[in-house]
């Protein structure tokens, strides 16, 4: 397996109000040659960014100003040196990540529906029954209506309609519904919280998950979401990563990979570490110890933002 294939990093486009609204793409294409540069980013096509988000794209080793031969770029997609130039004399913003410095003051922190989004977590995590999970649900009328919608999305076709909480649990599934609820607890910070700290937990989510299919079993899979996920939800909620995940009865992996960058998916979060600090070497580094290609984690990468524009 070579290591030496071209490499994306990325950093958000946000505008003055932070919300973002694009993605600033690095290629690092090691070798040099246009050809397995140009190869590299056309497998990636199907799975490009939609044209609702700018796409800017920087061949970072060599300050190319054209693209490889070969590689047409995609609808929405513009090289950096073409954009600087137009962009100018409006001082354009390009990628960066002050958002990860954002602070909630302390009074900020939100403790009504964060009580129950954890404790119906920690109710998934240990198999409680669905009476148990029902009566934490019926608590919040707002969580009850969006879990009955989404059964009755899940269950589209079928003659009979989800009115039933006992229902919902068992169309969408305990896993799904802890994915749902995951989601939810990142986004609880609030209307205040900046729109792409939100898109970045879930990009590192998504990422995550995505990577975890080139990984072995020795990975649990379940685990890669919630750990991109929560990788984040400190700085969001403004509660220390430690003191939250005291309060969840979630995996040791997770636990030691947020808090201790022990464990086994701690190279895991290395990888985020070099994609977010536009570090190949790390990134090639933490390529060859997972046993996992560039091509693997550009396509996760790719999958991840994607995922995260279908989703806004």
């Amino acid at each position: 397996m070579s290591y030496a294939q071209p490499l994306i990093t990325y950093s958000p486009l946000t505008n003055q109000r932070h919300a973002m609204f694009g993605v600033h793409l690095c290629v690092h294409d090691a070798d040099g040659e246009d050809s397995s540069t140009a190869e590299a980013m056309s497998a990636l096509a199907p799975i490009w960014p939609a044209s609702s988000s700018l796409v800017l794209v920087e061949f970072a080793d060599r300050g190319r100003t054209e693209p490889p031969g070969g590689w047409q770029p995609p609808m929405a997609t513009v090289l950096l040196a073409d954009y600087a130039r137009v962009n100018a004399a409006a001082n354009a913003p390009v990628g960066d990540w002050s958002c990860l410095a954002w602070k909630r003051r302390p009074a900020d922190k939100k403790v009504g529906l964060l009580s129950d989004l954890l404790k119906l977590i920690q109710l998934i995590d240990r198999d409680a029954s669905t009476a148990e999970i029902e009566a934490v649900l019926k608590r919040d009328a707002g969580l009850s209506y969006k879990l009955v919608s989404m059964s009755n999305a899940a269950s589209y076709g079928q003659a009979t309609q989800v009115t039933s909480l006992a229902q919902a649990i068992g169309i969408v599934g305990r896993m799904q519904i802890k994915r749902w609820l995951t989601l939810m607890l990142v986004q609880a910070g609030g209307s205040d919280t900046p729109q792409v700290l939100l898109r970045v937990a879930f990009i590192r989510a998504a990422f995550l998950e995505e990577l975890g299919k080139s990984l072995g079993p020795e990975i649990a899979k379940e685990d890669l979401f919630l750990c991109g996920a929560f990788s984040l939800v400190d700085t969001i909620l403004g509660i220390p990563l430690p003191e939250l995940l005291g309060r969840i009865s979630i995996s040791d992996a997770i636990t030691d990979a947020l808090v201790g960058g022990e464990g086994p998916l701690a190279p895991l979060l290395k990888v985020i570490e070099g994609i977010e600090s536009k570090d190949d070497g790390l990134l090639r580094a933490q390529c060859e110890l997972l046993s996992i290609s560039p091509a693997d984690v550009n396509r996760a990468l790719i999958t991840a933002i994607s995922s995260a524009e279908e989703g806004k």
